[in-house]
């Protein structure tokens, strides 16, 4: 999910390959997000859980191996983007049905600053900076999306799910090498 508009993106081959491998490991979050969406009782919300696996999905196969305007840099970034976009016009054109209009604009302000700034540091080749302000555009935007997906979502779920997320990214600071593949199967025995 690496697009809310158009920017440079220009050193993100100049992550460090533990960067790289959190980034793509954490994209299997959007998996587990999506199947919230699925289990809504909304098709519309059930489509977008659907749309958001692939997105994950999609995001794992960039990261593996992430190359500047490859077909999986410009897949990641553009269905992911078409995604959000198409997801506050509908909330927006369906009286805030999914999103109430002041959650949806905080959020939308929120992915939209967050992203900048990533790029904004990438820009200045400050990958640390760069790495957790796409951290937190990501946790912005799963965070959305379970508001979104799950019905009568509590604070304490929202908590939990907080935990967790960050628990993971820090695990996976603390490992010298990444094995891509083991900690996706991890993930998914975890989930």
């Amino acid at each position: 999910m690496d697009s809310i508009l158009y920017t440079s993106t220009s050193n993100i081959e100049d992550y460090t390959k533990q960067h790289k491998n959190i980034l793509g490991v954490s994209s299997f979050w959007f998996l587990f997000v999506g199947l919230c969406g699925i289990k809504n009782n909304s098709s519309y919300i059930k489509f977008c859980g659907f749309y958001i696996i692939i997105c994950g999905i999609l995001s794992l196969i960039f990261w593996y191996n992430p190359v500047l305007n490859s077909i999986n840099h410009w897949l990641d970034k553009y269905i992911a983007t078409i995604y959000f976009i198409q997801f506050f016009i509908i909330n927006i054109y369906y009286n805030n049905r999914y999103l109430d209009l002041h959650k949806t604009c905080f959020l939308l302000v929120s992915i939209v600053i967050f992203f900048i700034i990533s790029d904004k540091f990438l820009q200045k080749n400050d990958l640390h900076n760069a790495f957790w302000s796409h951290i937190i555009f990501r946790y912005i935007c799963y965070v959305g999306l379970l508001i979104a997906f799950v019905q009568q979502l509590s604070i304490n779920f929202i908590v939990v799910f907080t935990v967790i997320y960050f628990i993971h990214i820090f695990y996976l600071l603390l490992l010298d090498n990444i094995e891509y593949e083991m900690e996706l199967f991890k993930l998914l025995i975890f989930i």
